[in-house]
Parts: structure tokens; sequence; C-alpha cells
């Protein structure tokens, strides 16, 4: 599969584990990055990716900023919103800001990639 794919976490372990899974379901062109300023300069100097999975709470810049910024400079982009936290306003956000999808942690790879696929 050729879907570009960026993963935005500060955890490293997360970052490792979403890779593993999304390469050996099939995807190969998976990037990750667990600064959300440096996926910020990506996509302002015009870098895109199919898809984003972003972590709503990390330091420097929250999730939420930083889907604003990718859906404004990359409208095509996908985003998909991930969280420890269960929380409706935050979601309910995410969604108004043109999030495709809100993902509760732990992930598996059976709940991420039909979520990517679609």
């Amino acid at each position: 599969m050729h879907n570009r794919i960026i993963v935005v976490d500060d955890e490293k372990d997360f970052l490792e584990s979403a890779k593993r899974g999304l390469i050996t379901s099939g995807y190969k062109n998976v990037v990750t990055e667990r600064d959300p300023k440096k996926v910020a300069a990506l996509f302002k100097r015009g870098d895109t990716f199919d898809i984003a999975l972003i972590d709503i709470t990390m330091p420097g810049m929250s999730g939420v900023d930083l889907l604003e910024l990718i859906k404004n400079t990359s409208p095509m982009t996908e985003c998909i919103m991930i969280t420890a936290h269960n929380e409706a306003r935050i979601a309910v956000e995410c969604m108004k800001k043109g999030a495709y999808e809100y993902q509760i942690k732990p992930i598996t790879r059976d709940e991420l990639v039909p979520t990517i696929a679609r």
C-alpha cells in the first residue's frame, strides 16, 4: 500500500509499535516523529501525507493545534486523533476541526488498520 502516513506522538514506544503494526499490515511509507513542531514545519513547507495519526497531548504543541494546522495547509490529509483520555468534549472539538476519527489508547493493530483503510 502506497499511502504516506505520519505518526506523531511523544511516546517512543507507541511510535515504534504503530510503525511496526502498519508495516506488517502492508503500509510501506510510514514516518514517525516525537516533536509536533517538526511536523508542523513539514506541513508548512509543503510536505504532504495521506494520513496523520496525532496524539492529542504532547509537549510544545497540542495535537488539536497540529490538527488545525494540518487541515489548513493540507486539507486532503486525513487525521486520526489518538489519546489516552476518553473526553467527549475534546473528541467533538477534533471532529469539528476536521479529524476523521478519534481513537482511545491502547490501540491494537486490528483497530487501527481498518480505520486507515477507510
